[in-house]
């Protein structure tokens, strides 16, 4: 899903399930854990990911809605289908992955070290802030290789409105 995809409405590709988990962490809290253990001399090995059960997928898309005011309808996408039509993973849709254990990450060392995550809610917000102050995404050279294009947006929505009507 690209950037604007969901604040011009209408149907957007949800990957999986709503309620699948997710473990993003903010730029700024990564940064502010790792000044705190340089500054406090806190050593060790930290899986620095938001907690397990922190967000879903499904509280991240609603954020952007809401952030965006945006009337896009989440059409939620079976896994299966979208692996079956050679949709990449993690680069056409950021952050879906369907390998088992993707998002369950063990954090419990970095939050006992201090990793204070702020919600997926207040990531989107000042994301879309700083997106919209700044004119939008940052160009680089492998941008083109991201998000899905409209048009196979639209084409993965129809076949999978056909595979559904099909098992009606």
């Amino acid at each position: 899903m690209r950037a604007t995809s969901g604040a011009q409405g209408g149907r957007v590709l949800a990957p999986g399930q709503p309620a699948k988990p997710i473990q993003p962490v903010d730029i700024r809290d990564l940064t502010a854990f790792t000044l705190s253990c340089l500054e406090q001399g806190t050593t060790g090995t930290f899986n620095v990911t938001a907690p397990k059960s922190r967000a879903t997928f499904g509280e991240m898309l609603d954020a952007c809605k809401t952030v965006t005011s945006s009337a896009a309808e989440l059409t939620w996408v079976d896994d299966a289908f979208l692996v079956e039509h050679d949709v990449r993973q993690w680069t056409e849709i950021p952050l879906w992955r369907t390998p088992l254990g993707t998002w369950q990450v063990d954090s419990a060392a970095a939050l006992a070290a201090g990793l204070v995550c702020r919600s997926i809610a207040a990531t989107v917000r000042d994301t879309h802030l700083w997106l919209t102050e700044t004119g939008g995404p940052l160009a680089y050279g492998r941008q083109a290789h991201h998000g899905l294009s409209s048009e196979r947006v639209r084409q993965l929505l129809d076949a999978w409105d056909q595979r559904r009507q099909s098992l009606r």
